[in-house]
C-alpha cells in the first residue's frame, strides 16, 4: 500500500548482511632496526540495506529480497603496507621509530538516488534513476600514503 509505505520506514530497521573474506600477510625483520609488512584483503560484502540515517532505505520495504546487493562498506580489494624503521639505542636520535605506512583499496559501490518521488509513494529518498539497482555505481579506488 503506497499510503502505508513510507510510515513503515519510521519503524523498520531490519537488514540482513554477509562478509567473506581472505587474507594474506608477508613480514620480515632485518639488520634488528629495520622491518616491513604487506597486508592484503580480499572480500566481499552483500546486503539488502544501508544505514537508513544515509539514504539507505528500501526501494520496497516488502520485499527486501529485491534489495540485495553489493554493501555500501564492500570493498573488493585492500592493500596495506609498512615501512619501519629504528634509530640505536644511543645517541641524539636514540629509540626513534620513523615508519612509513601506505594503503590501497579498490572502489566502493553507491546508489544512484533521482532526487524526487518518481514512484509517488511519499518518499523522496529512496527513488532511484530509471532502473538501475542498489548500489550499481562504482566510485573511485582509494590511495593514502602517511
Amino acid at each position: 500500500n503506497p499510503l502505508v509505505a513510507p510510515l513503515s520506514l519510521f519503524f523498520d530497521a531490519q537488514a540482513q548482511s554477509s562478509y567473506h573474506a581472505g587474507t594474506a600477510v608477508l613480514s620480515q625483520r632485518f639488520g634488528g632496526r629495520f622491518y616491513w609488512s604487506v597486508n592484503y584483503t580480499w572480500s566481499k560484502t552483500l546486503d539488502n540495506s544501508s544505514d537508513p540515517s544515509l539514504n539507505g532505505f528500501p526501494e520496497d520495504p516488502y520485499n527486501r529480497g529485491l534489495e540485495r546487493s553489493l554493501s555500501r562498506q564492500h570493498a573488493a580489494h585492500r592493500v596495506v603496507a609498512v615501512l619501519s624503521a629504528e634509530a640505536g639505542p644511543r645517541g641524539l636520535l636514540r629509540n626513534l621509530r620513523a615508519s612509513l605506512i601506505s594503503s590501497a583499496q579498490s572502489a566502493n559501490y553507491f546508489t544512484v538516488l533521482a532526487g524526487s518521488d518518481a514512484n509517488r509513494d511519499g518518499n523522496t529518498n529512496t527513488d532511484r534513476v530509471g532502473t538501475l539497482g542498489r548500489n550499481t555505481y562504482r566510485g573511485d579506488s582509494l590511495l593514502n600514503v602517511d
